[in-house]
């Protein structure tokens, strides 16, 4: 959808499927800065600000829909309408106290809220079944590259928990207990 250094005038409103936001270094390696989940806004930030260009890139993980809207189109939309006006301002503030949380997150958090935030980020509250499916299916090896854990490391987290019922994993599926993981969220293993 959009690439690094890549000069923006549209935000981009991902209606289905997941994606995300990745760098890539000099030698090719590729650095997931975070999975994104249907329902936000992507690339507002350098439609608004002028950076000279996309910070990130994005990439769609399967099959997704995504809508587009010229920035100069949404502030013809918004001038006067002070609802509209309040969910921008709401919008961009959410993304600071993300960022926030990502960089709070990387530095804090233990292996296992890493790996239950990635989960908790695919969630779907409106669920209210002790288990739940996650929409798509990533490898050790993949999970990995989302939460910037080698893939062992995510095998013994995720063996440790199938152990403890908080995940049931078939072929190509992930089953998960949400208040289990968000428990680990918020009080860490030691």
């Amino acid at each position: 959808y959009k690439k690094v250094d890549e000069s923006n005038e549209y935000l981009f409103y991902r209606k289905e499927g997941f994606f995300y936001n990745f760098t890539t270094s000099d030698n090719g390696d590729v650095n997931i800065i975070r999975l994104r989940a249907p329902g936000r806004l992507f690339g507002e930030v350098t439609s608004v600000i002028e950076m000279g260009g996309s910070l990130t890139s994005t990439r769609a993980i399967a099959e997704s829909c995504v809508y587009s809207l010229k920035y100069t189109a949404l502030l013809d939309l918004i001038v006067g309408d002070k609802e509209l006006i309040h969910a921008v301002i709401e919008t961009y503030a959410w993304r600071v106290g993300a960022y926030n949380y990502v960089i709070y997150a990387k530095n804090t958090f233990s292996n296992e809220q890493k790996v239950a935030q990635l989960f908790i980020s695919m969630y779907d509250e409106s669920n209210d079944d002790a288990f739940f499916n996650l929409p798509y299916y990533f490898s050790h090896q993949q999970i990995g590259e989302f939460v910037g854990l080698a893939r062992e490391t995510v095998s013994r987290v995720l063996s440790r928990w199938k152990e403890q019922g908080i995940i049931v994993s078939g072929k190509n599926s992930i089953s998960i207990m949400p208040k289990e993981l968000i428990e680990i969220l918020r009080h860490p293993v030691k």
